[in-house]
């Protein structure tokens, strides 16, 4: 997990798994809710692809909400890293952007 904080937000930058339902991932976040308690850090935010679908199920099962969609936004992504690949995770179109947020305080 990689992440930074700016003000009274840490954001989540990456938030990679080599091994699934384990609770590593869970621990993972709780560690980081840990170490920014004492920083008046009062939420977590993070960005995933409409095609993550693993991603979207275990933020919201751990308290994160979905607080924007940016529809199509990889199109324009795509103009800086033409690499992305148009199918993304089980043959889903990869084109939005979904942004969660968890209050913590």
């Amino acid at each position: 997990m990689t992440y930074i904080i700016e003000n009274t937000e840490c954001r989540i930058i990456t938030f990679n798994s080599l091994k699934q339902n384990e609770g590593i991932g869970t621990l993972l976040l709780e560690k980081l809710k840990q170490n920014v308690k004492d920083k008046d850090i009062s939420r977590l935010l993070l960005e995933t692809t409409n095609d993550n679908l693993n991603a979207l199920k275990f933020y919201q099962k751990r308290g994160f909400k979905i607080i924007a969609i940016y529809p199509d936004i990889i199109e324009q992504v795509r103009k800086i890293k033409p690499q992305i690949p148009l199918i993304g995770n089980q043959d889903i179109p990869l084109r939005d952007i979904f942004e969660l947020e968890m209050k913590l305080k």
